[in-house]
């Protein structure tokens, strides 16, 4: 099975190879989206690539089942079988978890879609005001064939 460095992961180009090896060993996977900063481009060269999995009937349990899929640099959030829900498949303390209707996922082409994020930052007064923006999501695979 490949085994990929944190550095590796983080890089690009090897992205497309970690997302092939997915679905060759979840074929149940339907779709992979990306979100985060690195799809609003307001990343770090050292930022995760954040993943949004869609799948057939199972794809939660199925992942799960692939500890060797579990990678430093990539947050997998996968949907579960209530077609809401998703969270990261792989067992800790605190896995990430949400929800497509927390998140208001709309969908705005079959490549594109839009969410709501909300953030809790102090204005250093102590109090705290929730900022919302909307973010976009951006379908890695299957490519679009044009």
């Amino acid at each position: 099975m490949a085994q990929y460095t944190k550095a590796q992961i983080c890089d690009p180009s090897e992205l497309e190879k970690y997302i092939q090896r997915l679905v060759e060993v979840c074929p149940k996977v339907k779709e992979v989206w990306l979100f985060g900063t690195r799809a609003n481009s307001s990343y770090r060269t050292d930022s995760d690539w954040d993943h949004l999995v869609y799948g057939s009937l199972g794809t939660f349990e199925s992942i799960s089942a692939h500890p060797e899929l579990h990678h430093p640099c990539i947050d997998l959030m996968v949907l579960k079988d209530d077609g809401n829900s998703f969270a990261e498949p792989w067992i800790q303390l605190n896995p990430k978890q949400g929800s497509l209707s927390e998140w208001n996922w709309n969908f705005l082409t079959s490549t594109e879609a839009e969410y709501l994020q909300a953030k809790e930052p102090t204005d250093g007064s102590g109090w705290r005001r929730a900022e919302v923006s909307a973010k976009k999501a951006i379908r890695l695979w299957p490519k679009q064939n044009y």
